[in-house]
């Protein structure tokens, strides 16, 4: 591919923990020709990550700090001014805005605001007012906006953060697809380490974050009610616990201390663990997109989402999952009892978000999609 002398693409990131979203594709993108530089604050995960030399180190508040914000903003222009990069394209809450704010003030020609998630929409008063007005700045500076799922477009255009004509979604949605290799039609279970894993008992499982947003608390309280029910039951969950936005107390405690909970802060890669699951519970009470739905379908297991932002486009309903009413604990043990009353259906709906997932949703699609937005907005420019 040939580009005039400025052909850098940054990439932004709020902190390196979210290198994660973008496995692979910095990768793929190089060797299509891509001069591609990482942005992001310090941290071992930048240390490590090996898909590029060109990796530079500037740290941002993830919370509202005028004086640093300021500060980074002012190291970011300084960099651009240095670097002239061609494309610009920033993603998570204050990589974003100060990425955004930065490529318009050196005047970088394409400015990408890439949309994951919107965390206004679990917030009021006042945070929900700096909140949009954030986004808003992002979507106006910017020449284009990526948004990772349909429903995150949609939600955007009714809070008229953004004009429609500016929204691009890679592929059929994610901010990365998935690694098929990972999922394989099958494994051997019992080559799986995992103390107390009982593979005869009804198996719920959750991945990520340990925080209420994520709905660990209700994930909690429904495996509770199973097991009061006298399901022979268990729950996976893997993810750190963290302070900000806490889980309840009690939920932590169980978490801690519940024989038929088991646990695990931190594994490397949790595609076998999938495996293990019965039922996936995805309560998340708002989502970009929600990888974790699409690869407990890649491993044949069906999943149950609450029908809110981003969630709701990883799912068909009743064919890969269920989608519920948000909040409506009582439907979701419903449909669990569904479940578990029935192992064909569980096995035909694991079948088919198998499916679902390999034809939508792979690394390739999303990053054959974005090759070829950048080589039309670099061909816009020349021309």
């Amino acid at each position: 591919m040939k580009t005039e002398s400025r052909q850098s693409v940054f990439h932004l990131l709020t902190v390196p923990k979210s290198l994660v979203l973008m496995r692979g594709q910095i990768k793929y993108l190089s060797k299509k020709g891509y001069d591609i530089s990482i942005l992001t604050s310090e941290g071992p995960e930048l240390d490590n990550f090996k898909e590029t030399h060109k990796k530079y180190r500037i740290n941002m508040s993830r919370e509202i700090n005028v004086i640093k914000d300021l500060s980074s903003l002012k190291n970011i222009v300084s960099l651009f001014l240095k670097n002239k990069p061609l494309i610009v394209n920033s993603g998570t809450p204050k990589a974003g805005l100060l990425g955004t704010i930065a490529a318009f003030l050196t005047r970088v020609p394409v400015r990408i605001y890439t949309m994951r998630g919107l965390k206004l929409q679990t917030s009021t008063g006042l945070k929900f007012i700096i909140l949009w007005f954030m986004e808003k700045v992002c979507c106006t500076l910017a020449t284009d906006v990526i948004c990772i799922s349909h429903s995150v477009k949609k939600d955007m255009i009714d809070l008229k953060l953004v004009n429609k004509d500016k929204i691009v979604i890679l592929g059929n949605g994610s901010s990365n697809g998935i690694d098929l290799k990972d999922f394989p039609p099958q494994i051997n279970k019992s080559q799986i380490v995992m103390n107390d894993y009982d593979e005869k008992k009804f198996t719920l499982g959750y991945v990520g974050r340990i925080v209420k947003d994520k709905g660990v608390d209700d994930v909690v309280h429904i495996f509770q009610y199973l097991k009061e029910q006298g399901v022979n039951c268990q729950l996976i969950l893997i993810g750190s616990i963290e302070e900000g936005d806490p889980i309840k107390s009690t939920t932590y405690e169980k978490i801690l201390n519940d024989e038929n909970i088991i646990y695990l802060s931190h594994v490397e890669n949790p595609s076998k663990y999938y495996y293990l699951i019965d039922v996936f519970l995805f309560l998340t009470a708002r989502e970009g997109f929600g990888n974790v739905s699409i690869e407990s379908q890649a491993a044949g297991t069906p999943v149950i989402t609450y029908d809110v932002t981003g969630a709701k486009d990883t799912v068909i309903n009743y064919k890969t999952g269920f989608i519920v009413k948000k909040n409506d604990i009582n439907e979701v043990i419903e449909k669990l009892f569904l479940l578990y009353n029935n192992s064909f259906m569980l096995r035909r709906m694991g079948a088919a978000g198998k499916e679902y997932v390999e034809k939508n949703f792979s690394n390739e699609l999303v990053w054959e999609s974005m090759d070829q937005f950048y080589k039309q907005k670099i061909l816009n420019i020349k021309q």
